[in-house]
């Protein structure tokens, strides 16, 4: 069975080809919205797995449970055959509507036998943030220019 190895949160992930190496960005802690409801932010939730047989494939679900304990999101993905030990699975979340400021959760479920397991817990937390207010700050005057010689 294939077995999650590492997860995490960020804005995006840079995968290199000809090295096959993979670059997260922008980890993310939470965020701020101006008002409640609002749309859940996208995010990539970065993952890579690890295969003990050569037939594994990955049977998972992300979740996101809401600070109420309420899942607020799921989306189970389609089933990926792992074509080396180690695999990387990638995935943009968000979109979805969210009420409430708190801790959320990002979950990644793993399938096992009949029934869905987490096998990650990824907190996120949203918070109502005041916009500041950007005022105009005139640009000051250039400085005179010394001729320049030809």
């Amino acid at each position: 069975m294939a077995k999650l190895w590492r997860s995490i949160v960020c804005q995006r992930v840079i995968t290199d080809s000809q090295l096959n190496t993979a670059t997260y960005v922008d980890g993310v802690e939470g965020f701020g919205v101006p008002q409640l409801p609002f749309v859940f932010l996208p995010v990539m939730v970065g993952t890579v797995w690890r295969r003990d047989q050569v037939e594994d494939k990955i049977v998972a679900r992300l979740r996101v449970r809401g600070p109420s304990g309420a899942d607020v999101f799921v989306n189970n993905l389609p089933d990926v055959p792992m074509a080396s030990d180690v695999h990387r699975y990638n995935v943009q979340i968000g979109g979805f509507n969210i009420v409430e400021a708190g801790d959320y959760e990002i979950i990644v479920d793993q399938r096992m036998g009949e029934e869905w397991k987490p096998v990650s817990v990824l907190p996120v937390y949203v918070q109502v943030a005041a916009i500041p207010v950007v005022m105009a700050i005139p640009a000051p005057a250039l400085a005179p220019q010394a001729p320049v010689n030809q």
